[in-house]
């Protein structure tokens, strides 16, 4: 059977057909990126304005204690203190095998739904919050607290405290969010990370122990 050669009339048909189904793509990608986008600007803009009326608080509390009491992930959770080198650690494990391990005194960490662990690591100034997937380990996201400005120091304190929520945006949309609390030599701050991409969504810095009221009196809405 002899094959029908296409005319050139035909190939520019073709040619043009891809054209568009090219553009039609691009302008479907362009305009879901451009929701996105307006989505998180109106989130970022509904936490922001929740931190700004709220006031810090700190818990003085055990953070990895208070994490560890509050755990309701699926992984069994082992605490390891190693008293001659004063360390410790959280051992994540599953059916005999170690999932995942993080530091243990002063760390921070909360699950979702999902098997999600949101781990708080303070360090300097600020510290590092990580996600991680509990079924395997593998690392999601990690960011760089904001923190306070700092110039210049010889010794610092830092000690963070986190939990998570959700958050309504001005369209009724529902997006889960990490609270950061940091307490630090020069000053307070409130953080509020986007649980999926570990994005910035707001932060205030507080100077004085003025901005400071008991923890019933600053909640996020």
């Amino acid at each position: 059977m002899r094959r029908r050669r296409r005319t050139n009339k035909q190939f520019l048909g073709l040619s043009k057909m891809k054209t568009f189904c090219a553009i039609a793509i691009a302008l479907t990608v362009g305009s879901a990126l451009a929701g996105d986008t307006d989505s998180f600007a109106r989130r970022t803009s509904k936490c922001q304005e929740n931190v700004d009326n709220m006031s810090f608080e700190f818990d003085k509390s055990n953070p990895v204690y208070k994490s560890i009491d509050e755990y309701r992930g699926k992984c069994q959770l082992h605490l390891i203190l190693d008293p001659v080198k004063r360390t410790s650690e959280v051992r994540f494990t599953s059916d005999g095998k170690t999932i995942l391990t993080i530091p243990g005194f002063g760390t921070s960490f909360r699950t979702d739904e999902d098997d999600h662990l949101y781990v708080a690591v303070p360090g300097g100034e600020g510290g590092i919050v990580s996600a991680y997937d509990l079924r395997d380990g593998k690392k999601l996201w990690e960011s760089k607290l904001k923190a306070i400005s700092v110039l210049s120091h010889s010794a610092y304190r830092s000690e963070v405290t986190m939990s998570n929520s959700s958050v309504t945006g001005p369209a009724g949309a529902v997006a889960y969010v990490l609270t950061i609390h940091g307490h630090e030599t020069f000053g307070d701050y409130i953080e509020i990370l986007d649980c999926e991409t570990g994005k910035l969504l707001a932060h205030r810095q507080f100077d004085s122990v003025e901005d400071s009221k008991p923890a019933s009196e600053s909640k996020l809405k």
